[in-house]
């Protein structure tokens, strides 16, 4: 609870002297808010049972701050608070992100910058007094071509973690995003991301890989579907694989008289897991609330199609958040 209560109130600091700053005329402010609750169980017929249930809320925050043309400031804040139980057994997982990324815009609507995402893990199992934790430490570089019709991106980093990884142990972060706006209302997308884990004994690869779409009526109603293949190559015979398939749907209730746009959205995943002789079905059910301020995104942050767009761009921290 407290790092939930946390990641409210650094949205608070974060998204005020930036609103401050676009109304006193120094900059270009635009975010987007969202808050969501999402349950998920076993499918009958998994091959792990007991069944494992998880409920977690979701409160997250994106914007952009635009300072001149060439110059421009995304940050990020994203938390999960999460309860998984199963077969009498339950185990609190608290995720909290934090992510900024400063980007400079060239000339030929080419683009560059550097990532520097935070994610802190907490994990607990009752009845134990103790909680175990973890930070990931991202950054990197990234480069693309952005025309306003359609994207494509690279992007380059390392992760470190606390506590410290053993010696010899190197993690590397690498892959791609694109996108293309078929029309004002269609929109496609898709990413590719790698995390790699080399070892004096070997490496292992965590790779996700993502495509999705999104549609809106004129009546408020839209539409978004996304589907999503996970695969850890490891040095053994058994690489463990996951595909999600996802669907939702969201409503502005602009549409319904609200004097500001507020977006609805509701969401089932099906997620199939497979590692040799062991499978493991889980369908998440999710709804979510999203406000865009100064013309940010409609597209709700706790949807699906945050993964597949490749805003994470690290692998490990895709996986996390796509598992509620």
């Amino acid at each position: 609870m407290f790092k939930y209560l946390s990641a409210a109130g650094l949205i608070a600091l974060a998204a005020a002297p930036a609103a401050n700053a676009a109304q006193d005329g120094g900059a270009m402010f635009s975010g987007t808010f969202s808050f969501g609750y999402s349950s998920s169980s076993d499918v009958l017929g998994s091959t792990l049972p007991p069944g494992a249930d998880i409920n977690a809320f979701y409160l997250g925050m994106a914007s952009d701050v635009v300072f001149s043309p060439r110059f421009e400031l995304g940050f990020d804040v994203e938390a999960i608070m999460g309860e998984a139980s199963s077969g009498g057994t339950t185990v609190d997982v608290d995720i909290l992100r934090l992510g900024i990324e400063p980007r400079i815009n060239l000339s030929n609507d080419l683009y560059a910058g550097f990532y520097y995402h935070l994610h802190d893990l907490d994990v607990g199992i009752a009845p134990l007094p103790i909680t175990f934790g973890v930070d990931l430490v991202s950054y990197g570089v990234f480069g693309g071509y952005d025309n306003g019709n359609w994207y494509a991106e690279l992007f380059y980093g390392m992760s470190d973690t606390d506590p410290g990884l053993p010696a010899g142990v190197d993690l590397t972060d690498y892959g791609l995003r694109a996108g293309y706006q078929v029309s004002p209302s269609f929109d496609i997308f898709g990413s590719w991301a790698v995390t790699n884990v080399d070892t004096p004994g070997g490496s292992a690869d965590l790779s996700v890989v993502a495509i999705g779409a999104e549609y809106a009526f004129q009546n408020g109603i839209g539409v978004y579907g996304t589907a999503s293949m996970l695969n850890l190559s490891l040095p053994g015979p058994t690489d463990p694989d996951a595909t999600q398939l996802a669907l939702g749907v969201t409503y502005d209730l602009q549409n319904s008289g609200a004097t500001m746009p507020i977006i609805l959205n509701a969401q089932v995943a099906h997620t199939e897991f497979s590692a040799g002789a062991i499978s493991d079905d889980h369908t998440t059910f999710g709804v979510g609330v999203t406000v865009p301020i100064g013309g940010g995104s409609t597209s709700p942050l706790n949807a699906s199609t945050r993964g597949a767009r490749g805003d994470y761009r690290v692998a490990i921290s895709n996986t996390l958040f796509g598992l509620f």
